[in-house]
């Protein structure tokens, strides 16, 4: 099996409800890190380009930034947490991959020690 990882950035705001009630809103510079997974490689030896994947999660992330997170549909009746926010970004990247190429997990780090991880 290989498997490749690619990690990107992007920019947005969320404001989280809490046991203590809600958090004033606030920006991060999320960090996203993607892992595919395959048996075979391409005629290229690639199990996807790294351009290629990169370039589906910025497509995807773009979605949820600059602005506020909130402000995407998915996140209506859904806390704009980094656990959904993985949770969100697997659903939709996986959308793009044929039935060769796994999408194993999707990493959202919000801080440097502030992570949430969604995988099926």
């Amino acid at each position: 099996m290989y498997r490749v990882t690619v990690e990107t950035q992007f920019q947005a705001s969320h404001q989280l409800t809490l046991a203590d009630g809600q958090e004033a809103p606030h920006s991060h510079n999320w960090l996203v890190s993607v892992a595919v997974e395959t048996e075979k490689l391409d005629k290229y030896g690639l199990a996807i380009d790294f351009s290629e994947l990169k370039e589906i999660i910025n497509q995807e992330t773009g979605k949820l930034g600059p602005g506020k997170i909130e402000d995407n549909p998915y996140f209506d009746n859904v806390s704009a947490s980094a656990e959904n926010v993985a949770k969100y970004l697997f659903i939709s990247i996986k959308k793009r991959f044929d039935s060769e190429k796994k999408l194993e997990y999707v990493e959202v780090t919000e801080a440097i020690d502030c992570k949430g991880r969604y995988s099926e």
